[in-house]
Order: C-alpha cells, then sequence, then structure tokens
C-alpha cells in the first residue's frame, strides 16, 4: 500500500500574470491583505511588496491549522526588511510569526496578541541583498520552532530558534506580514503551510511538484 503526502494547506508558487494584489494563489485560494497598506502585485512571476509606512498582513485563504508548518523563499532589496510566516492567526493581529527583520541581520520567533507583539526568542541570520534564502517556521503544540538559509545551501538538520508559548493554543489561519521602507522592495516566489511532515529542502520547481 502506498501512501501519499497530504496536500498543503496553503500553497502559493506566485507563477501568474503581472496584476494588482497577490490574487488567486496556485492552490485556487485568494490572499487577503488584512492590516496595512504596502503596495502588493504579481511582478515576473513573484509576489511584489513595494516599501511604504507600516507592516502588511496578509492572509492566504479562510482553512485554519494548529500543528504545521510554513515554508517560505524571499529576497529584498534592503537588509533593514522585514519578512514573516504567520502560523495560528486567530485575529487579523493575533498570531504567532517567525521573522527575519525586526532589526537588520536579527530573527525571531514572536507573537503579536491584540497588537502587542513580544518577542520569545531572537537569534542572528545574515542575508545579502537581492539573493533569495528560505525559513521555515514549526507550530506543535505549545512548541515553536524555525529555521533560515541562503537558497542553494542544504537546509540544516536543526533548528535555528526554539521556544515555547501556550497564549495562541486554538486553531487558526496562516499567511505573512512583511514591511519594508519606501523606494524598496520584498520578492517572494515559494510558500506553502501544511500539517506537520517531513519535507527536506527541494528547489523551487520540486517543490511546485510537489504541492
Amino acid at each position: 500500500m502506498s501512501f501519499m503526502t497530504p496536500p498543503p494547506l496553503g500553497y502559493d508558487s506566485f507563477t501568474r500574470a503581472n496584476q494588482s494584489g497577490w490574487g488567486t494563489a496556485t492552490d485556487g485560494q485568494t490572499w487577503s491583505q488584512v492590516a496595512g497598506t504596502l503596495v502588493l502585485s504579481i511582478a515576473s512571476n513573484e509576489g511584489h511588496v513595494a516599501g511604504g509606512a507600516g507592516a502588511s498582513v496578509n492572509f492566504l485563504g479562510s482553512k485554519t491549522l494548529l500543528d504545521g508548518h510554513g515554508l517560505c523563499r524571499m529576497k529584498f532589496s534592503i537588509t533593514s526588511a522585514s519578512i514573516s510566516i504567520i502560523l495560528r492567526a486567530t485575529a487579523t493581529n493575533t498570531f504567532y510569526f517567525a521573522r527575519y527583520g525586526n532589526a537588520v541581520g536579527q530573527i525571531d520567533i514572536s507573537k503579536d496578541v491584540a497588537g502587542t507583539i513580544t518577542q520569545l526568542v531572537t537569534g542572528a541570520f545574515a542575508p545579502a541583498i537581492n539573493t533569495p534564502f528560505w525559513c521555515r517556521f514549526q507550530a506543535s503544540g505549545k512548541n515553536l520552532n524555525a529555521k533560515w538559509w541562503l537558497d542553494g545551501s542544504a537546509e540544516p538538520g536543526g533548528w535555528t530558534l526554539s521556544t515555547t508559548d501556550t497564549v495562541i493554543a486554538t486553531p487558526g489561519q496562516l499567511g505573512m506580514r512583511v514591511a519594508t521602507t519606501a523606494g524598496n522592495t520584498i520578492d517572494i516566489d515559494t510558500y506553502s503551510v501544511r500539517s506537520l511532515d517531513t519535507i527536506g529542502s527541494r528547489p523551487k520547481r520540486q517543490l511546485a511538484r510537489m504541492f
């Protein structure tokens, strides 16, 4: 008997016509900008973010998940950009997130609870501008784990950061939080969230076939 890997709850390769907003993802679900006013678009088969004031919170579809992990490949035009994977979003301002860029070269796992952000654990990571890198973020019960690595390098076997928290203990939506300054950009070309399993690091085309 063979077993198929369950499909992700959300998946987007951003491969579609140039347009305003992120629109309809590869999996048929729709991206919604639920907070913030940054200008989102699809440009050259990437999810594009034009910098401005504040952060943009974006949910994919309406499915919810308690235990799972997100995976994303991204790049930016300035190292002070901020890019996060969101899990367990029970409101537009209540969720866990794994973030690069609260400060230049800093990574963290944080929680936003009714608009109050608390960093749970921090570390260091130094991607270069206009150079893709990856993040994987996992929530399993009270355990929150994340890792970051440069595109073209093997995914680390262990987690870069790990912590625990029990505040958000019910299923929630999935998405991304992004922020960068005026005149600068963020680009994302692979995004997925799925129930816990064992996915290794794969090139974008392999990920697209898997998801």
